[in-house]
């Protein structure tokens, strides 16, 4: 059975897309057969995973989500690119913001993302999707076609105020249009364990959220390589082996896991 998972949230800047990342690259690293779908019109995913121009392609999400809104018929494997660490992209491009616009004169622009996913459903195992830090109608789609969420949060100051947005917009969209959809759990990233503010902003989440919501035990640390790993295309886990990163987002792979 594939697991969809949106990686989501409102505030941009929290580790989104190296979530995205490392974790699809742990799944794959252990036997699981992934999918990573950008859609964010900057393209950060793609770009993470060695794709220098996103724009520059034939054929990315943006025409996959156009034909399928026009009713065409697609092959969904089409513009799919193999990474080399094992994982599948369909790259985002900047074009997704005219689509965005576009999809609010369909009919069913809520639903476009959801049935391209069930088309791929039988192919993987997992399927991450790295959706733009905005309730607007991708990251409607985004949530609408997951079956659950893991919202990254910065350990920093007043972290339960940028936690409240992205907890509303799953509520929304769990009454609207996906019934099904929850969060998984949070994940606290950039962790500092030098300073007092992490520690205390990390214990505020779990004061408030720890008796409804799952809070990973896997921390992930503020590290030099997680934000040079992207500049070559590569995950931590080829990057640095043997850091503090690579060993937490194993952790957290292994805590996705156990959650099948």
């Amino acid at each position: 059975m594939c697991r969809v998972i949106a990686i989501s949230s409102n505030k941009g800047g929290v580790g989104k897309t190296t979530t995205a990342v490392n974790l699809g690259i742990g799944l794959a690293r252990n036997g699981k057969r992934v999918l990573l779908i950008d859609v964010d019109a900057q393209a950060d995913l793609s770009k993470s995973l060695g794709i220098r121009n996103p724009s520059g392609l034939e054929y990315t999400l943006t025409e996959v989500l156009q034909s399928i809104a026009d009713n065409e018929d697609i092959d969904p494997k089409a513009g799919i690119i193999r990474h080399d660490e094992g994982v599948d992209l369909m790259p985002g491009s900047i074009n997704l913001v005219a689509l965005d616009t576009t999809l609010s004169n369909y009919k069913n622009g809520d639903s476009v993302l959801w049935k391209y996913i069930e088309m791929l459903r039988d192919e993987y195992d997992y399927i991450l999707i790295d959706s733009k830090p905005a309730l607007v109608k991708l990251s409607v789609n985004v949530l609408a076609a997951a079956d659950s969420v893991i919202i990254p949060v910065l350990a920093e100051y007043l972290p339960i105020s940028n936690i409240e947005p992205t907890i509303l917009s799953v509520r929304l969209v769990k009454r609207r249009l996906n019934h099904k959809l929850e969060v998984e759990g949070f994940v606290f990233t950039m962790f500092d364990k030098r300073t007092t503010l992490a520690k205390e902003s990390v214990t505020a989440v779990k004061n408030a959220y720890a008796d409804h919501v799952k809070i990973f035990d896997s921390i992930i640390p503020r590290a030099n390589s997680l934000a040079k790993a992207p500049a070559f295309g590569e995950s931590i886990y080829k990057f640095d082996p043997r850091g503090k990163g690579a060993e937490a987002y194993e952790a957290l792979t292994l805590e996705v896991l156990a959650n099948e």
